[in-house]
């Protein structure tokens, strides 16, 4: 269960990584 939790946090932090870099590129 830790691993899929893992991996869920890893990928969120990749989204949000992603939402930012096309706000910067945006504006």
């Amino acid at each position: 269960m830790k691993k899929v939790i893992v991996m869920m946090l890893l990928m969120g932090i990749m989204l949000i990584g992603n939402a930012a870099g096309e706000l910067e590129i945006f504006s």
